[in-house]
């Protein structure tokens, strides 16, 4: 999440140089309103939720299948990738 805030905000829509992103020993920005840029920019994250579809297979003719039990790896593998965008998903 950090990587994506300091792409964005070194952006020429927002302009940060990279003397604005120096970090502290605790990991915080030591320029005040980066700090407080990025902690919106969190904010702004967390407020995101992602409701899934139902899973699905398809059968040999291929029709789809609700999938009540097998490819709930699948299902975890996009939870995983969705919440590593730091968003949160709604079980």
């Amino acid at each position: 999440m950090r990587e994506e805030f300091e792409a964005w905000a070194s952006s020429p829509a927002f302009g940060l140089r990279a003397g604005h992103f120096e970090k502290a020993d605790d990991g915080e920005y030591l320029n005040y309103p980066t700090q407080c840029y990025f902690q919106v920019w969190q904010a702004s994250r967390a407020a995101i939720v992602i409701e899934l579809p139902q899973r699905w297979e398809f059968n040999a003719f291929g029709d789809p299948q609700k999938n009540d039990s097998g490819t709930e790896l699948e299902h975890l593998e996009v939870v995983k990738a969705i919440e590593a965008a730091g968003l949160r998903v709604k079980s």
